[in-house]
């Protein structure tokens, strides 16, 4: 199986699990039957839009590959390399800048009363912070990291 081919079906994979979870969220969509309140509707539109701005990011991605049929253009390349160097450096640094034998990093999130700014038409992480229903917890130590 050549290159091309395997490119084909992992895309034709990919996007027959796509649809079938499309599929699955527009018929939930459809059966919330109850009213959603300020809270919920915030953290209900921050949910759908973590699910749309990748296929928006995909298009611009569709786009850039056509007009860079050369394949001389590694914008995209550079992007990916630069955003893994500066993990990587705020990773060392944060490993190396004292006596820690580990770096947690460690976001509660919890509902909150009080609801966003009906005036401001973007939204801050803090404001999704305090809507967000999820905890996350990620703890690197520095005997198994390798930077």
């Amino acid at each position: 199986m050549d290159i091309l081919s395997r490119v084909l079906n992992y895309e034709s994979s990919i996007f027959e699990e796509y649809s079938s979870k499309r599929k699955d969220l527009i018929e939930n969509i459809k059966n919330l039957k109850r009213p959603l309140n300020h809270s919920e509707l915030f953290i209900f539109i921050n949910d759908i839009k973590a699910i749309i701005e990748p296929v928006k990011t995909s298009i611009s991605a569709i786009d850039h590959y056509f007009t860079n049929t050369d394949f001389k253009n590694n914008a995209s390349f550079l992007e990916a390399q630069e955003l893994n160097n500066l993990f990587y450096l705020f990773l060392g640094l944060r490993l190396n800048s004292g006596s820690e034998s580990e770096l947690t990093l460690e976001t509660e999130i919890s509902d909150s009363d009080s609801e966003p700014s009906e005036t401001s038409e973007s939204v801050s992480e803090s404001d999704v912070s305090s809507k967000s229903s999820r905890s996350v917890s990620v703890t690197f130590s520095n005997t198994n990291c390798l930077v």
